[in-house]
Formats: structure tokens, C-alpha cells, sequence
């Protein structure tokens, strides 16, 4: 997808959207599923990541609490078998989708994940196009939090709701997918 920025009366610049890498820093509990006791996995938040991938030609980088178990699973020389994290992938490939790299595990509990995030940002090269999906709000507190897309709702009944809504994609492909004008 070519984009053109209008410079001036005469002047149009064009874009390469293309060759820009994008990627999607997964969170799994609270996002792809409704994180209370209930399945592991929804599929309607597996179609929605999909859609997110099929808009923007994001990668998906893991960066949950579910990459260890992940990472065991998929690593043929382990005979580790977990059903939420088979379940996982079972969909994942069902909408074509597949998990490019999980984020290096620098200390325990959800507040590492900023710091991780960051590493691997680092890693990369400092990626301008990426979005954080994630249900915790612990992102605000510093610069990633422009990037973030929180799951985590009010309800109707006054009680928080888990899980990628249509709205939470639509803002998700919205940051991978704008311009970064102000590089020119």
C-alpha cells in the first residue's frame, strides 16, 4: 500500500507502507481469552488478531507469561505437552497465523513486561510500528503506553470484561498502520 503526503500545491511524496516492519506484542490471558476460568482460548479474539495481521502484515511477537510453556511446546527435542497452549496454536494456524518470536525473560511477574518489550525493541532495531495488546494497564506509566491497546473494559454491570474487542483491533491496526511524517 502506497500512501502519498501532500507537500505542497505541486509536490506529492509517496510512502513504501510495504517494506516497513510492523509487530504485535501479544499478551495472551485477558486479550485472546475472557480470563475468568473460563476457555483458555476464544476463537472470536483469535479472528480478531487475524484481522489485525490481515491489515497491517504485523508479526506477532509473544511476549505473555504463556512463552515459556510456548517455546516448551514447540521446541521438538521437549516432550512438553500443554492442551491450552496446543489449543493455542490449533487456532492460531487455523487463521494462518504463527508466533515470530517470543520476548527474552528478564524477571517474573507482569510488571517485567515493559522492560522485556523494551529489550527486544532494542534487539530490533527500535521499531516504529508496533502495538501492545495487552488487558494490563501498567503500560501508562511510561512511553510505551502510545502503543498500547488495553482489553480490559467496563461493563455494562459496572464489573470489568476481558478480551479483544472489534474496537480494540480496529485501534490496533491504527497505530501499526499510520504515517510517520514527521521521519521525512
Amino acid at each position: 500500500m502506497k500512501s502519498k503526503i501532500h507537500i505542497d500545491d505541486t509536490d506529492f511524496l509517496e510512502l513504501d507502507q510495504d517494506n516497513v516492519r510492523k509487530v504485535i506484542f501479544l499478551d495472551i490471558d485477558g486479550v485472546l481469552n475472557q480470563d475468568n476460568g473460563g476457555p483458555k482460548i476464544e476463537e472470536c479474539f483469535v479472528k480478531r488478531l487475524a484481522h489485525i495481521v490481515e491489515e497491517t502484515g504485523a508479526e506477532i511477537v509473544l511476549s505473555s507469561s504463556w512463552r515459556s510453556a510456548y517455546a516448551s511446546y514447540v521446541n521438538s527435542e521437549n516432550n512438553y505437552r500443554n492442551k491450552d497452549v496446543a489449543l493455542l496454536i490449533s487456532l492460531l494456524d487455523k487463521y494462518q497465523l504463527c508466533i515470530m518470536e517470543v520476548t527474552t525473560n528478564l524477571t517474573s511477574g507482569a510488571y517485567a513486561r515493559p522492560l522485556e518489550v523494551r529489550a527486544c525493541l532494542l534487539e530490533q532495531g527500535n521499531l516504529e510500528r508496533f502495538v501492545i495488546l495487552d488487558d494490563e494497564t501498567f503500560w501508562v506509566w511510561n512511553w510505551l503506553g502510545d502503543y498500547l491497546v488495553c482489553t480490559t473494559h467496563m461493563g455494562d454491570n459496572g464489573k470489568y470484561v476481558y478480551g479483544m474487542t472489534d474496537e480494540d483491533a480496529e485501534k490496533a491496526i491504527a497505530i501499526l498502520n499510520r504515517l510517520q511524517v514527521e521521519k521525512l
